[in-house]
């Protein structure tokens, strides 16, 4: 651009120069002609009277710049104005009538059509004058800029071209193709997109096997064709030099594939059999380890590739090592689900086989009442109608029982979604006591003293009931079958405490759960591995110490701690702190429209959690646990969402690449994002995507809500 004004500023200097250089050669009173040496001239000059009519004198470059001689002009057999593109004409008049307004100058460009019916851009710098003989005359110079504006267009097709590439680059880096990491899908967008704006034949996308010795398509696009296919193969061992080069440098711009020797090795095979003259491949780095390659082609004609391509091709490569990123991302997002849901099936069998014998046990009972009653009833059939009813009352007593043992044992058995909901932990526990007594150890005692007051919390009543059965499972091992187990429940107004779980400190108002066990306690060194996966101080085949890692993902995940007070021989106390969920207050703006707050969490019982939790604290919330389905509704729903809470580990999409399409859609939607490895992560490292603040799993509910507050208010001011 700067090299484009400077060569306006060139050739206006020269129209000046020129014209000031002839009006001092301009004739005596009463010599009509000039005598000047054309051959001196760098452009044309002309004198005419100031209304158009009569003769029209010219001197200078006339025939390079017209194609007619200054005498076919004097005879009247060329004009000027008839040179002049007719829809140009109009410019002339203007800058002319602007000149009599103003100070008699005047500036223009226009077309010129030679004798030869050539098209010639010319720059026209003249002024009104008044003649020696007092008559109104017109005067300037004529200098041909062909080629400037030759460069004037190209500069601007350049421009457009930049300008295109990179609208599909926001676009490419936007699709749900790249983000959610489809690879094939993204790679026939980005072959397209590379084949259109660079006009190039042939473009292709190759993954590097895990070896690095093989390349294979992911995507081959024909642009005449219009066809995709695949599956092609090159192995380093057939091609070295290549392979190399790949590694060696950010860009492969070859003018003669067939000569370059880091691609001469397809000459024979592969670029002669498909016509292939000039190569431009650009490797796709992965953590700075060459993961595949972007291959542009051209057919039949040889091509000098600019810098600006190398530069395109470049990021296009970088875009298709984002979709492999967040393709392996997602890969480790759903095995890492899978395996979460895994652990939990298993400790709950595990918790299945602890309770077996007591659950033997009690259906002996049972079944010791319902036969020990039908013997009595057949008794008492024909000689005591009313013991016979008593009988079958007690015997229908004992099938209740059964049937609720076997629902709570196919409940805890199942595995099943989370769902959250506002529990009653009063009446949720005292359900949860029943169950235990009936499978505990009947030499074990459970006793409880449950607060008066109504205590609710959100959570999923299955899973509470998971975290209760696998502390009272852990108290029963520690007094090997024989004690006492107290449940109790209170309000806590926690100031600062430390979670043995998480070891973190919280504060806020919280439903407490006290457990305590009269067995032989926990030294301060187990107290340290308590919640790790798989540590467990049982014996070999007595547990897998999967349940207290349990405890710990299930409390956390609904904001919750877990408190551990033991000493040896003394027994232990576990508390657990659940939020407290408040009764709803109104919400402003009522129920109508869509939900403004959008929280996107792959966990049912995670996002629930959070949107309940807002719910009960004025602000409507819906939880989704799809990306995708949090995209759908941002542009179903265009300025309407005023804030998203998004995980950040999640398969589909994660929660910076939901912010960056967020962002497009609605440049000014807050978000917050909450992980599990929030140690872990800088949300400046992300870009200005409205990412306010990032919130790590526990999440301090409290803080959370402040920074709720905080964004919404912004949300509300922006313009």
């Amino acid at each position: 651009m700067m090299e484009l004004v400077a060569a306006i500023g060139v050739l206006a200097l020269v129209g000046l120069a020129v014209f000031g250089w002839l009006r001092r050669q301009l004739p005596e009173p009463g010599n009509p002609r000039l005598e000047l040496d054309p051959a001196h001239l760098p452009g044309l000059y002309y004198r005419r009277s100031a209304d158009g009519q009569g003769a029209v004198f010219v001197a200078g470059a006339v025939v390079d710049l017209t194609g007619f001689t200054t005498e076919q002009f004097d005879a009247g057999l060329a004009s000027l104005d008839a040179l002049v593109a007719s829809e140009d004409q109009r410019l002339i008049e203007r800058s002319i009538d602007e000149a009599k307004r103003g100070d008699g100058s005047y500036a223009v460009e226009y077309r010129l059509l030679t004798r030869l019916g050539e098209t010639r851009w010319v720059y026209d710098r003249g002024r009104l004058r008044t003649d020696e003989h007092g008559l109104a005359v017109r005067e300037g110079v004529i200098v041909d800029i062909t080629q400037r504006k030759i460069y004037e267009q190209r500069q601007h097709e350049q421009d457009e071209l930049r300008r295109r590439e990179q609208q599909e680059l926001v676009r490419i880096a936007t699709s749900s193709a790249v983000i959610e990491g489809r690879l094939s899908e993204a790679a026939q967008m980005i072959n397209e997109v590379a084949a259109n704006l660079l006009l190039v034949e042939r473009v292709s996308l190759w993954l590097l096997a895990e070896n690095g010795r093989t390349l294979t398509t992911a995507d081959l696009y024909e642009r005449t064709a219009r066809r995709h296919t695949a599956n092609t193969s090159i192995t380093a061992s057939d091609h070295p030099r290549y392979f190399d080069a790949l590694r060696a440098e950010r860009a492969i711009a070859a003018t003669d594939a067939n000569t370059d020797p880091r691609t001469s090795e397809f000459a024979t095979g592969y670029l002669s059999r498909h016509d292939i003259i000039s190569i431009l491949d650009a490797p796709v780095r992965v953590a700075g380890q060459v993961r595949g390659v972007i291959c542009l082609e051209s057919v039949r004609q040889r091509r000098q590739w600019s810098v600006e391509e190398v530069a395109f091709a470049a990021e296009l490569a970088d875009q298709f090592a984002g979709a492999l990123s967040n393709h392996g991302r997602r890969n480790d997002a759903i095995e890492r689900k899978q395996l979460e849901a895994e652990l939990i099936q298993a400790q709950k069998m595990e918790a299945v086989g602890h309770i077996t014998a007591g659950i033997a046990h009690d259906f002996n009972n049972i079944i010791t009442a319902v036969s020990g009653y039908t013997a009595l009833a057949r008794e008492y059939s024909h000689r005591d109608p009313q013991m016979l009813t008593a009988c079958l009352e007690r015997i229908d007593d004992a099938i209740r029982r059964s049937r609720l043992l076997v629902k709570q044992m196919m409940k805890f058995g199942a595995a099943s979604p989370a769902a959250v909901t506002r529990i009653d932990l009063g009446e949720q526990l005292m359900g949860t006591l029943e169950f235990l007594r009936a499978v505990l150890p009947s030499s074990m005692e459970v006793e409880s003293s449950l607060s008066l007051s109504t205590l609710t919390s959100l959570f999923d009543a299955d899973q509470l009931d998971q975290v209760i059965l696998n502390l009272a499972l852990n108290a029963s091992d520690a007094m090997g079958g024989q004690g006492l187990l107290h449940v109790s429940t209170d309000v806590a107004e926690v100031k600062e405490c430390f979670c043995d779980a998480c070891h973190h400190t919280f504060s806020g108002s919280y439903a407490m759960i006290r457990l305590a066990d009269t067995g032989t306690g926990i030294t301060a060194d187990v107290r340290q591995q308590l919640f790790e996966p798989f540590f467990t101080t049982k014996g070999e085949g007595r547990g897998t110490g999967l349940g207290l890692a349990m405890v710990k993902r299930l409390m956390h995940e609904y904001g919750g701690h877990v408190t551990v007070a033991s000493e040896a021989d003394r027994g232990t106390t576990f508390t657990l702190y659940l939020p407290l969920a408040e009764e709803p207050v109104p919400i402003a703006g009522g129920e109508r429209g869509i939900a403004p707050v959008l929280v996107v969490d792959d966990d049912v019982g995670a996002g629930s959690f959070i949107a309940e939790w807002l719910h009960s604290h004025g602000y409507r919330a819906r939880a989704v646990t799809s990306a995708n389905e949090a995209l759908r509704i941002a542009r179903a729903h265009p300025g309407e969402l005023q804030l998203v809470i998004t995980d950040y580990s999640m398969p589909e999409m994660d929660g910076v690449n939901l912010a960056r399409a967020m962002h497009v859609i609605d440049p000014k939607l807050p978000l917050l994002l909450v992980s599990g490895y929030g140690a872990e992560i800088n949300i400046s490292d992300f870009g200005d995507h409205n990412i306010r603040a990032m919130f790590a799993k526990p999440i301090e509910t409290e803080k959370l809500l402040t920074a709720v507050r905080a964004a919404m208010e912004e949300r509300a001011a922006a313009p």
